[in-house]
């Protein structure tokens, strides 16, 4: 019902590059996540002691205005 729609609607988050919508627990949307190189979007799934410094360094680079193309982060 009713529920099930709030729920959803509140998952959706804008991505903060583009506005488009990202589900829930995702950084970026899939279309800007997918212009990421590989390497950092392998960093940026690892889940250790330096995941936060690399959410971080990926916002402050997003915010900055840097190409997706070129953001790099802490391995």
């Amino acid at each position: 019902g009713a529920q099930g729609r709030i729920g959803e609607f509140v998952n959706e988050t804008p991505c903060p590059c583009c506005g488009a919508v990202r589900r829930r627990m995702q950084r970026l949307c899939t279309s800007c996540w997918n212009q990421l190189r590989v390497w950092v979007k392998d960093a940026l799934k690892k889940q250790d002691g330096l995941s936060a410094r690399r959410s971080e360094e990926l916002r402050e680079q997003i915010q900055a205005g840097r190409p997706l193309k070129e953001i790099e982060v802490t391995p």
